[in-house]
């Protein structure tokens, strides 16, 4: 009866599908997630650490370049992260809007 025009069948059919799209986020993906961005920010600050490491090697001028490879990666780091939240608190406003 729920699904018949007039009676609340859109209603009923929108829960449906809400129910579904939070079914569909496994238990592990944050995890997978929070992995992927530990790893982009590794990676970010060993190339930076492995292209100063080689300035102050081609230069005579260790640590400088390797000190500032490190403060360069994490600023990036900072600056990506707070983008994404905000990118992700505005998806959110979006969806409560809806």
């Amino acid at each position: 009866m729920a699904s018949e025009p007039g009676r609340g069948g859109r209603q009923a059919a929108g829960k449906a599908t809400a129910a579904k799209a939070k079914k569909k986020e496994e238990p592990g993906s944050k995890f997978i997630g929070l992995a992927a961005v530990v790893f982009r920010i590794a990676l970010l600050v060993l190339v930076f650490v492995l292209l100063g490491d080689w300035a102050d090697r081609s230069l005579n001028t260790a640590p400088w370049f390797m000190v500032a490879g490190i403060v360069l990666a994490l600023l990036i780091v900072i600056v990506a992260a707070q983008r994404s939240a905000v990118n992700k608190r505005r998806r959110q406003a979006r969806r409560r809007k809806r």
